[in-house]
This record gives C-alpha cells, sequence and structure tokens, in this order.
C-alpha cells in the first residue's frame, strides 16, 4: 500500500489521476522530485489506458501524464462509444445526485444567505469584472456566441416570418410605455447634484422622468421641459474631443441623442443639453438657464 504524501490517502498503487485531478494537475515527476521517493508504477490496467487513448485519439505517454490537449475534445455520445458509455453510466442510479434533493432548491437571495452571498458575486458585474482576463472574455463571448447562433440554426424561432397584427402591435407599444415609464437609469453624480439645487428650489421637478420609451435626466412634467445632462466623453463634447478618435460608442450615443430630441419635441417638450463640464464649472450659469426656460413657459 503507498500513502500519498499530499493529502495522507492510501492506495493500492498512486495514480497519475489522483495527482493530477486532486492536487493541481501534479505528474509523477513534480511528485517523485518533491518528496525525493520512487512511485511503483501500474504495468496492467494503465498501460492499457495509455495504449487506447494512444490508438483511439492518437495520444502519446505525455499527453496522458501531462494533458496538453483534452482527449474528449469535439467528441460526442453520438460518435464516441467511450463517451455513450460514460453517459449511460450517469443515468438514473448511475448518477450521483439521483434521488436526492438539491441543497439550494426552493431557496433564493432573500431567504438565504449562502445563495445570496454567490449571487452578490456576480450581481451587476460585466465579464471583465469577473474574470479580468481580456482574452478568457473573448474566449467566453465568442463561445457564447456560437453556441446560440448554433442553437438557432438547428431550433429556428416557431415565429419567425410571422408579423405581428395593428392589434397585437398597439398592446406590445401600450406595455413598453408602461414599463420605460416606471424604470430608473444609472444617475451620474453630476446630474445628482444639478437635481438636489433644483429641488430646493422648484417643487415640480423630477429626476429619470419616465415618458413613453424614453427617461428624461431631469424634468418639469407641467411646463415639458427636458434636461439631459451629458458626459463628455459619452456624448462627445467637441471642444474636449475634437481631435479625438469617433469611438462606436460616441457615435450610438449621438444616435439616439437626436431620436430622443425628435420624439419629445414632436410632443410639445422643450430639450435642453448641458455638458457635465459646463455644470461642475458654473452651476450658477446653469441655474439661470433653467430658470429663463421655467419662466417662459409658465407666461
Amino acid at each position: 500500500m503507498e500513502k500519498c504524501l499530499l493529502c495522507g490517502q492510501t492506495f493500492k498503487i498512486i495514480s497519475w489521476k489522483h495527482l493530477f485531478y486532486k492536487h493541481n494537475k501534479m505528474n509523477f515527476e513534480e511528485y517523485e522530485d518533491k518528496f525525493d521517493v520512487k512511485l511503483v508504477k501500474s504495468k496492467g490496467n494503465f498501460k492499457k489506458s495509455v495504449e487506447t487513448m494512444k490508438k483511439r485519439y492518437g495520444l502519446n505517454w505525455q499527453s496522458v501524464i501531462k494533458p496538453e490537449k483534452v482527449w474528449n475534445k469535439g467528441l460526442t455520445k453520438e460518435i464516441d462509444p467511450t463517451i455513450a458509455r460514460m453517459a449511460h453510466q450517469r443515468l438514473g442510479s448511475g448518477n450521483p445526485m439521483h434521488g436526492k434533493t438539491p441543497w439550494n432548491k426552493g431557496l433564493t437571495a432573500e431567504t438565504n444567505e449562502t445563495v445570496a452571498k454567490i449571487a452578490n458575486l456576480r450581481r451587476g458585474k460585466t465579464y471583465e469584472e469577473i474574470f479580468g482576463n481580456l482574452e478568457k472574455v473573448t474566449k467566453i463571448k465568442t463561445n457564447l456566441s456560437q453556441r446560440k447562433k448554433k442553437f438557432y440554426e438547428n431550433n429556428p424561432h416557431p415565429r419567425k416570418g410571422i408579423k405581428h397584427t395593428e392589434k397585437v402591435k398597439a398592446i406590445i407599444r401600450e406595455k413598453s410605455i408602461i414599463q420605460w415609464s416606471n424604470s430608473k437609469g444609472k444617475v451620474s453624480k453630476t446630474q445628482q447634484n444639478l437635481y438636489n439645487v433644483l429641488k430646493d428650489i422648484y417643487s415640480n421637478v423630477a429626476l429619470e422622468y419616465g415618458f413613453h420609451f424614453y427617461l428624461i435626466d431631469i424634468a418639469f412634467p407641467k411646463e415639458k421641459i427636458a434636461i439631459e445632462c451629458d458626459g463628455d466623453f459619452w456624448h462627445r463634447n467637441p471642444t474636449l474631443y475634437e481631435n479625438s478618435p469617433f469611438y462606436p460608442v460616441q457615435k450610438k450615443n449621438l444616435k439616439n441623442d437626436r431620436k430622443k430630441n425628435s420624439y419629445l419635441v414632436k410632443r410639445g417638450w422643450r430639450i435642453i443639453r448641458f455638458w457635465n463640464s459646463e455644470i461642475e464649472e458654473d452651476i450658477n450659469k446653469i441655474l439661470l438657464k433653467i430658470k429663463d426656460a421655467v419662466d417662459e413657459r409658465k407666461i
């Protein structure tokens, strides 16, 4: 019997699988060098398994001991007998979870501390924030995109090519308006500061006011005045970014701004846009412009 000097488990013969999967992909050579011992290698099943791997998948000894590629990559139970056998063994009672109740069944982040902790690890975070590795994030996104594309190629949407009736369109439009009107967007620090000053002066001012499909940064609903606080970079302030590259996100935001302006103006709104840098530089000047617009609408 041999005792693993890393974890204390006792085996008839220490296998490469134990070292690889239990001890951070360690191999025989690393184990022997670390503890200055000589392991007894299995001459039976292990040799046979290596020959099988070599014959079936073209892998050599080093590929098994130090896997440079996953032997079952690209294989499915439909085309490979080994995968099919392994899948069959996991069916029914062969599955470790067969007949058992998952520990988190019926639990939510609101009712269980552990579930809440797990949920909060990723909630509201981007892939970049979660993994911190741009190469890995790109790989994940590409993989998800390809899987989604493949799924829809094999499973076309049942309503593909079928258009909604005018009645259904009207219902969708109405529901969308209600949903957008009740939603809240992200409030910038500059926007919040301006609103805090305005609410001390005016009683009829609203933050993130929902009007049909749009959220207005700061609104005077009665007077129909919409105040937009535009981030200098995100909406590309020409004074600061005239000679800078024109990023796709800036083009997208400017296009959305034009659509928003057109939609609100057609419905009687007056749009006043300020750059964040303008507000931070001289808020009193901004307040005077807003006062003039409010007074004009009251006449």
